[in-house]
């Protein structure tokens, strides 16, 4: 898993990480109280979220051309 990007929240930390073979993004966020939890979107389903920006999605452009 490559590190794309680092969100820091009010109230978490969500890290961004783009799969060894580039079909998934899989997000990690870290919650209070030492709480994470893990979820895996197909690259195209995560592109089609409406919050992710275009800074965002030119991270993980770059990040799978590396």
């Amino acid at each position: 898993m490559k590190l794309v990007d680092t969100i820091n929240n009010e109230r978490s930390i969500v890290e961004l990480y783009l799969s060894d073979d580039g079909s998934e993004v899989i997000e990690r966020k870290c919650l209070t109280e030492n709480r994470c939890k893990e979820y895996s979107y197909p690259l195209n389903q995560y592109f089609s979220k409406s919050g992710v920006s275009r800074a965002l999605k030119n991270k993980i452009a770059i990040a799978m051309a590396e």
